[in-house]
Order: C-alpha cells, then sequence, then structure tokens
C-alpha cells in the first residue's frame, strides 16, 4: 500500500512496508527523494531496526544463543498496519512475529509516525518493549536524495552546510560499515561550516560523524532548491552513496547507535546499543525540510 500525504507545498508517498519514504515532491514537480536505480542503489529512504548495518557474518549473540539477522534488520520488508491516517499525518506500527523471534528474541511494538508541517516531514519512531527484561536495539532512517535536484545541474554545484558551531568527528569504519576501532579523526568544514560535494567524498566509503551538530543544509549558490535533515535526537549521521561511482544522490542518515567493531563476536548486550528497560518506550526522531 502506497499512502500520500499532502499540504499546499508537498507530496509525500510512503509504503507500509516498513514505512519507507518514497517520494517528497514540491508542488512544481521538483523530486526531492531518489528514485531508486539498480546501478547505484535501489532504495528511497527506508527505516533501519533492530540494526542498522551488517553484522560480521550477520551473526550476533544474546543470553549465550546465537542469532542470524539479515543486513539493516527486517522492519524494511514487515507490511506495517495503518493505526490513523489524515491529509497531513500517518501512523504505522508493527509488532513482532514469530519469524521476527527467530531472528530476534523479543517481543516489541514499533510506530512510525510521519507529520507534514509547511515544507517540513517529520519522521517519529516509537519503541515499546513488552518484554519482562531489557530490549537492546538500534534505529536508523536512510534517506536517500537526488543530488542535483534541478535539470542542468551537478553534484558539484552543491556543498553540505553543518549548523554553525558543529565540530563534527570522523568514525574510522570499514568499507562493511563496522567500525575499525581507531581513533575518530576530525571532520573538517570550512569557515562557513560546509564541506564541497565530491564524488571522491566517498572514495573510502561511508563518512559516519559524531558530533554533527544535529542537521546538514544541502544546497547551492548556483541552484534554487536545497533541502535540510534535522537530527536533533539521533547522535550520529552516515553520509553515503555508492563508491566509486558517478551516483546522483547522497544518502544523510541519522543513527541512534554506533555498528560494533569488526572482529569482534558481536553480543547484544555490549554493541552500545539503545537498552530499553520492561514496560518503557523509546522516542526519537527526524526531519526533512524541503526549499
Amino acid at each position: 500500500m502506497i499512502i500520500t500525504l499532502e499540504n499546499e507545498y508537498l507530496i509525500c508517498e510512503i509504503s507500509s512496508f516498513g514505512g519507507e519514504i518514497l517520494s517528497i515532491k514540491d508542488r512544481s514537480g521538483i523530486e526531492y527523494i531518489w528514485q531508486g536505480n539498480a546501478e547505484y542503489w535501489v532504495g528511497h529512504a527506508p527505516n533501519y531496526f533492530p540494526f542498522q548495518i551488517k553484522l560480521e557474518r550477520n551473526i550476533y549473540t544474546y543470553m549465550d544463543e546465537h542469532y542470524t539477522l539479515e543486513t539493516h534488520g527486517f522492519l524494511k520488508d514487515m507490511r506495517m498496519k495503518v493505526d490513523s491516517l489524515t491529509g497531513e499525518s500517518l501512523v504505522l506500527s508493527v509488532s513482532d512475529t514469530k519469524e521476527s523471534r527467530k531472528s530476534y528474541p523479543f517481543h516489541f511494538t514499533l510506530r512510525l509516525e510521519f507529520r507534514l508541517t509547511g515544507r517540513t516531514l517529520t519522521v517519529k519512531y516509537v519503541v515499546v518493549n513488552l518484554n519482562n527484561d531489557s530490549m537492546y536495539f538500534a534505529i536508523a532512517g536512510n534517506p536517500g536524495f537526488n543530488v542535483p535536484l534541478e535539470e542542468g545541474a551537478r553534484f558539484e554545484d552543491y556543498r553540505l552546510r553543518f549548523f554553525a558551531g558543529s565540530e563534527p568527528r570522523r568514525i574510522a569504519t570499514f568499507e562493511t560499515g563496522l567500525l575499525r576501532g581507531s581513533s575518530d579523526e576530525e571532520f573538517e568544514l570550512d569557515e562557513d561550516s560546509c564541506v564541497e560535494l565530491s564524488h571522491n567524498l566517498f572514495s573510502d566509503g561511508a563518512v559516519l560523524l559524531a558530533d554533527s551538530g544535529g542537521g546538514i543544509t544541502v544546497e547551492s549558490n548556483d541552484h534554487d532548491r536545497s533541502f535540510v535533515v534535522s537530527f536533533l535526537n539521533m547522535p550520529y549521521v552516515c553520509l553515503w552513496q555508492k563508491p566509486d561511482s558517478e551516483a546522483p544522490f547522497i544518502c544523510i542518515e541519522p543513527w541512534t547507535s554506533l555498528p560494533p567493531i569488526a572482529g569482534l563476536e558481536p553480543d547484544l548486550e555490549n554493541m552500545g546499543l539503545i537498552s530499553l528497560r520492561s514496560g518503557e518506550d523509546y522516542t526519537t526522531s527526524y526531519s526533512i525540510s524541503c526549499l
């Protein structure tokens, strides 16, 4: 099922499979969300739960048991239920199943709440722990954006502008996304808190950042359209496009947690994930503003 939200500025399409954003267009017809291309990446803007990356050998341990979980978890493949729908808001929900418990042994309810306000779409995640013990998880949004946004523009015409005062640190990762375990490095910004976009930025794989200031604007001096991804409640952001390509898109991915260190067998309780106590709920969100 594809659900449409719209107002006087934007038209958004959201899939009931995993709550993936399929499209955000303004009223002039400009498409902000990457429309998928098998040459580069077929996704649009999926959500990842209970993990956001590929585990080494797809295996982790919990309570001395081994579990197998595919890359990015299972939410992206689950059909969610529509709890409520208005012209400008949508609530989807999903709960654990017999199948999900084979790879992730927890009872939970997960809600995705979408709200369109002016030129901004906000995505809120609410996780409810239905177990007698703590549960451990990560959440990530993975929105891909068309860059360039306008006909005749180039990827290199754009830049990333971080919020004023940001001092982002780049966390060392392998191409698999797993941590190298080495020290962070400064992610150097110019005096305007910007980095010019180029495909070479991704020659070593994804750019995983901490202390990124809670938001990134993608903008150009030469073109009118821009967008802002805000993630004040998500402490990490991953920038990605297919390396060694001329892919005309960028993913700006808000993450709640870091991936595990490569070479260490991941134990669920010691992976730096969110720990949610029995009966409690956890809420976080990010937003996309199309300007």
